[in-house]
């Protein structure tokens, strides 16, 4: 497939090959997003762990603003300032997340509330995704992703 002539043979054989190498790709991109399904539920798992920590952190902040409350009083708001920021953007994400899953699946809400990464039949349909996240516009600006960028990037800043 370098050049030069070859037979219609070796045309048939070259062009078997980039099939078979589009099917393979196709194959893949699959098999990447199972991975990525493996991935999200450690996540969560790491979300769930880490909120129980956060929880008891939160708990020793109470207990000694109750102690000492001028001298805790700027950290204690500082930590519920945190904490209200870090759950808003995890409202935000769950809420794009399951808008993804209800327009991709085509499931009402409740459904897509409880419904786990693993169970989604279209997760290889690309259009609704990227309608969503990236907008009718050829830059993206109207898309969700730039959205989020600049929830993060305000949030950051």
């Amino acid at each position: 497939m370098a050049g030069g002539k070859e037979s219609p043979r070796q045309k048939m054989i070259g062009m078997m090959y980039l099939v078979l190498t589009a099917l393979l790709a196709l194959n893949v991109s699959k098999d990447i997003l199972r991975a990525f399904v493996v991935i999200n539920e450690d996540i969560e798992l790491s979300i769930m762990s880490t909120q129980e920590k956060v929880d008891l952190l939160y708990a020793d902040f109470n207990a000694a603003r109750a102690l000492d409350p001028e001298k805790t009083q700027y950290y204690w708001a500082k930590a519920q300032q945190a904490k209200i920021l870090s759950d808003s953007m995890l409202f935000y994400i769950d809420k794009l997340k399951k808008k993804l899953i209800v327009e991709t699946e085509g499931i009402p809400i409740q459904v897509a509330d409880t419904i786990q990464l693993k169970y989604i039949e279209k997760q290889d349909d690309y259009t609704k995704p990227t309608e969503i996240m990236i907008g009718s516009t050829e830059d993206g600006t109207n898309g969700k992703a730039r959205e989020l960028k600049l929830k993060v990037l305000k949030k950051i800043c």
